[in-house]
């Protein structure tokens, strides 16, 4: 009886450990979460049992990816200036990698939907310091018309893409002066907007 008695009281005396878990969230765009769990060594006073075989217990890691989705912008409506003859979006990417672009325009119209003007959305890998732009003509059978409002509406995956819209008193770039909406001019609307890296 007393030889049966003896391992209970052993194992009642063990002290049942528990894991210790720390979250590090990284700050890299991928937003990855590391999750560490560690066992506590055995103490001193807890001597092993003849035959107890000690193994080292090492931290496991496990990464969890926690996509985070772009940021979606709005010129807000607009008309067109008196003596617009061109309309033109342009970005720049002032980050230090390749930022993932969609730019789309639209007509709006009271009580009916939006309209995509053409060419429709436009999409681009816009390397570092690099400047892409769409313009397109007033009148007639092009995209613009006087009398409409319009929209300019931008996806970014990096927030350091930088948008702005000019409008041209003719074909080649010369600007109406005080017409211009620039970075500043433009809100969020969707997605993560406070992202601070690049599309993956």
């Amino acid at each position: 009886m007393l030889r049966t008695l003896a391992p209970l009281c052993l194992l009642s005396g063990l002290t049942v450990s528990v894991a210790a878990v720390e979250v590090v969230r990284s700050p890299a765009r991928s937003e990855t979460i590391e999750v560490e769990r560690t066992a506590p060594a055995r103490r001193a006073s807890e001597a092993a049992a003849p035959g107890d075989v000690q193994r080292e217990r090492r931290p496991r890691m496990i990464a969890v990816s926690e996509p985070v989705s772009d940021c979606v912008l709005s010129s807000g409506p607009f008309a067109l200036p008196v003596g617009t003859r061109s309309v033109d979006w342009k970005l720049v990417n002032r980050g230090d990698a390749t930022a993932r672009v969609e730019v789309t325009v639209y007509r709006l119209r009271i009580g009916a939907s939006a309209e995509v003007l053409p060419p429709g959305t436009l999409r681009h890998d816009l390397a570092p310091a690099h400047e892409t732009h769409n313009a397109n003509s007033v009148g007639g059978s092009h995209p613009f018309q006087a009398g409409s409002d319009y929209e300019v509406v931008v996806r970014r995956g990096d927030a350091r893409v930088l948008p702005a819209v000019s409008f041209w008193s003719d074909h080649g770039n010369t600007e109406i002066p005080g017409t211009r909406i620039g970075p500043e001019g433009f809100v969020a609307v969707g997605g993560d907007c406070l992202g601070r890296g690049t599309h993956d």
